[in-house]
């Protein structure tokens, strides 16, 4: 079996990317969500920790996930309805799921870790 040769060579047509604008447009989009990143940093070591906190990190994670979709699922370029079909629901969705989960595991979370954060934590009665 014969195996094929490559050309190494930095100035061969192979070496280059096929498309110029999309290499940038993809290095845009990285450097967007890596800001985006440095900013929940900058917030992790600022910021007390508390429901402040949590909202921003809770609303920057969705804010990139956004972009991300906006981006790789080729959103911005379709479509007003089609845009607001796919994000309406997903929004609805995570807001629904943020607000469950807060309320059903929120107080036993506190409870366990003893805190009360000046949240009342209802106690059982036996």
């Amino acid at each position: 079996m014969a195996y094929q040769e490559f050309d190494f060579n930095v100035n061969s047509p192979e070496a280059k990317p096929a498309n110029r604008q999309k290499v940038i447009q993809l290095l845009r989009i990285a450097m967007v969500v890596a800001l985006i990143t440095v900013v929940e940093f900058i917030f992790a070591y600022t910021v007390p920790k508390g429901m402040m906190l949590y909202s921003i990190f809770g609303l920057l994670t969705m804010l990139k996930a956004g972009f991300i979709i906006w981006e790789f699922m080729h959103l911005g370029y379709e479509h007003k309805v089609l845009k607001w079909a796919v994000i309406f629901p997903t929004v609805v969705f995570l807001a629904w799921l943020a607000v469950a989960l807060v309320g059903s595991e929120g107080p036993t979370l506190l409870e366990e870790t003893g805190r009360t954060d000046g949240v009342n934590v209802v106690e059982q009665s036996e």
